[in-house]
């Protein structure tokens, strides 16, 4: 019996790097779901922020990445028409579209739902109906969702909302009458042992090293991250923080290394590939991501699977931190709070902390291979 076939919408794929989950949702999507459904992935030619295409790429052919066929798009062929002979090429049962406000690889698709009526289009918004998402070029985003209610541009589509606070926030800016599919996220294992990782942390332990791993943005917080920093290197220097993520706001960026030049103990550099990013997680003692909203958070579990407690903000999936022993969720309004746990970690004993690390790696393989994951994803795709 053939594999019912999934083509998948998507902005960027690997090797593009720069976007950050949406890339490594899609990835793992395949990764764990392609023993039951074939793969196709149409996406652009170049990474985040880039002027030029991905180097050593076939373009506008289709060609084997592991366990997907994808076709990199170069500019001009991001059309209709185009869109329109790669479906009825394929001839898929699913049309999977990565993003809610993508104008070349959700909307221009989505144009086409009607003219495929047997094809069942299903969307993940990514978070982009979160809160604080929402926040961030707010007005025109209202007049977008308001639009889309009006012309009734979903209609008939299927949403993937990673949990249920997802589905509230779909249902709360369009309509409780849409079809809604909760199936959370899969996470990647991480590239080293358990006993490997140990032995990275224990490595100059008494300079507490802290990570920041997501697009370097307002959304993120990071200007508060470095400001709380700036106030616990008035009276620590035993720690590093490092800040790693692609750059979207050149002036946002300006202002953050302007602040950061106070500082030895803060550096920052922009987002590097994924392999090279699995010794740096490796080593990290903490991870921080105080965000304004965050719909899942690949870098919270990556951090968790390299044995990394974590310091983030309430307004993410993962709460009840200190309960688990695997680090704290914080209130944004309270950013004593934030400094203080920061100075807890960099005061903390080496037993006290790989009890905790343990804790937060045991904690990451039970969400990894969590056996319902396949389930959700067989009603999604059904």
């Amino acid at each position: 019996m053939s594999k019912k076939k999934i083509l998948v919408f998507v902005d960027w794929y690997i090797p593009a790097f720069k976007a950050g989950g949406p890339i490594r949702s899609v990835m793992n999507l395949v990764e764990r779901l392609a023993d039951e459904y074939d793969f196709y992935i149409i996406t652009g030619d170049r990474d985040l922020g880039d002027d030029k295409a991905l180097p050593n790429l076939e373009l506008n052919e289709w060609c084997q990445v592991d366990k997907a066929k994808v076709i990199y798009l170069t500019p001009e062929n991001h059309k209709l028409k185009n869109f329109k002979e790669l479906i009825l090429e394929i001839d898929p049962q699913f049309i999977y579209l990565n993003s809610l406000f993508s104008f070349n690889f959700t909307l221009l698709p989505l144009w086409l739902n009607k003219r495929f009526p047997k094809i069942k289009f299903i969307l993940a918004p990514r978070g982009m109906l979160g809160r604080g998402a929402l926040e961030i070029k707010k007005k025109k985003k209202e007049v977008f969702i308001g639009l889309a209610r009006l012309i009734k541009l979903y209609r008939g589509i299927v949403w993937h909302a990673t949990n249920e606070k997802e589905k509230s926030e779909i249902e709360n800016n369009f309509s409780s009458k849409h079809e809604v599919v909760i199936a959370d996220n899969i996470a990647s294992a991480p590239q080293f042992s358990f006993q490997e990782i140990l032995e990275f942390k224990t490595m100059d332990f008494e300079r507490k090293r802290f990570l920041f791993v997501s697009r370097i943005s307002r959304k993120k917080n990071v200007e508060k991250l470095i400001e709380w920093f700036l106030y616990v290197a008035t009276e620590r220097s035993n720690f590093q923080l490092d800040i790693i993520g692609t750059i979207e706001d050149q002036e946002y960026y300006s202002e953050l290394k302007l602040m950061i030049d106070k500082s030895p103990n803060i550096r920052i550099e922009s987002a590097i590939p994924p392999s090279e990013l699995a010794i740096i997680f490796a080593k990290a003692h903490f991870f921080c991501l105080p965000t304004r909203h965050e719909n899942y958070g690949h870098a919270i579990i990556e951090a968790l699977s390299y044995a990394c407690p974590i310091i983030i903000s309430q307004r993410t999936p993962w709460r009840n931190l200190e309960k688990e022993q695997i680090g704290w969720d914080l209130p944004l309004d309270k950013p004593e709070l934030f400094i203080s746990v920061f100075k807890e970690c960099i005061d903390m004993d080496e037993n006290e902390y790989l009890q905790m690390s343990e804790r937060a790696s045991l904690y990451a393989y039970e969400h990894i291979h969590r056996t319902d994951i396949k389930i959700a994803y067989r009603k999604l795709f059904s």
